[in-house]
This record gives structure tokens, sequence and C-alpha cells, in this order.
């Protein structure tokens, strides 16, 4: 085998490695977002209404725009939550 074939195997099994890490990650932050969305469904549902997004601009560190689509993931993947 000559020495750039091998120099490549090795470089093609690092990327290959920080793929998958970087799968597992994004896989994460959706399991994340859905708990995220979970929590504020709950927060929201204790609000006066109206008062949900300015609880966000003044206490939370989620923009409502972040809430809406954690909120919709919480919604849509509720098998996400078991995790």
């Amino acid at each position: 085998m000559n020495k750039i074939k091998k120099t490549n195997d090795v470089l093609i099994a690092k990327a290959n490695l920080l793929h998958d890490k970087t799968q597992d990650s994004a896989n994460q932050a959706v399991v994340y977002a859905a708990k995220c969305g979970a929590k504020l469904i709950e927060i929201k549902a204790n609000c006066e209404r109206g008062k949900f997004t300015n609880l966000l601009g003044s206490a939370c560190n989620v923009s409502e725009r972040q809430a809406k689509g954690y909120m919709k993931i919480a919604r849509e993947r509720p098998e996400l939550l078991d995790n």
C-alpha cells in the first residue's frame, strides 16, 4: 500500500468518526429542543393571556421565534420527550 493511500485511509476514518459524532450531536440537539419546548408549553399554560411573550423577553434566554420552534417540535415529536 502506498503512503498516500494509507494516509488517506487514516484521514477518511477520522472524518467518518467526526461525521458520526456530528450526527449524534444533532440528534441530541433535537431531543433538547423538544424538552425545552415542553417546558415552554407548561410555562405558557401558566401565564395569563398575552403575557408569555413578555416573560420570554424579560426572564428567559429563548427568543420568541426559538420558543415557537421548540414548542412545535415538542408537539410534533412527543416521543423525543421520553429520552
